[in-house]
């Protein structure tokens, strides 16, 4: 996990770095079995759930307020979030053998794996995004010293946009980062797997700037 250049996202030769990494490796190898079942029914019923509040958020008497439009914004980017893990997770943990996982995948699968981290990623950080920006609103409406804010059909939509293309701008590295590999040709149908990524330097030679900028505008939140 370390960048090439003169930045680093994990300092390896400290002692307490390498235990951090190590109890969270052994978590992730405790819960791993039960993950699957969990997450499958997680994202069931919160796509039920969502598609509740949009019925309910898009009434006309509800939908003339800019913070339920936001809300059901960050409710349909939720629902199409869970939809590419229930894929995704059916595909690669219920139907694999993890005692004997294959050498690779059709091509296709491996390019919605890619799509499938980049899009639930930034998905997930334009919510969290659009989140904020709603507690902004209802505050100041709430303080009534703006409540136009809370009623302006354009401003919602120009702020959703805004923080969708930021995000996404900032997603690109997430997609250089990997790389698509052939494995091998069975019965002339190639495998490919995902190589893990390694940090090339996409805006400066030797650095990984661009990508620790993408850790902390789209992951750390």
């Amino acid at each position: 996990m370390i960048c090439s250049g003169e930045l680093e996202l994990f300092n390896l030769n400290d002692n307490n770095t390498l235990q951090f990494l190590d109890f969270i490796i052994g978590i992730s190898d405790s819960y791993g079995y039960y993950h699957k079942y969990i997450s499958l029914f997680l994202c069931t019923f919160g796509n039920l759930a969502n598609l509740i509040h949009i019925w309910v958020l898009t009434r006309p008497r509800m939908w003339k307020y800019m913070v339920n439009k936001l809300l059901s914004v960050i409710a349909a980017g939720d629902i199409l979030k869970m939809t590419f893990y229930i894929i995704y997770i059916i595909r690669f943990d219920f139907m694999v053998d993890h005692n004997n996982p294959p050498i690779g995948f059709n091509l296709s699968w491996m390019v919605f794996a890619i799509g499938h981290v980049v899009i639930t990623i930034a998905l997930h950080t334009i919510g969290l995004y659009l989140w904020a920006a709603t507690a902004f609103i209802r505050y100041k409406a709430s303080q009534k010293l703006n409540n136009i804010l809370n009623h302006h059909n354009a401003t919602w939509c120009a702020l959703s946009f805004a923080i969708t293309l930021l995000v996404f701008t900032f997603s690109i590295p997430t997609i250089l980062i990997h790389e698509i590999i052939k494995t091998d040709v069975i019965n002339g149908n190639s495998l490919y797997q995902v190589a893990n990524p390694m940090v090339k330097g996409y805006i400066f030679q030797d650095s990984a700037l661009c990508f620790i900028v993408n850790i902390y505008i789209c992951i750390m939140p």
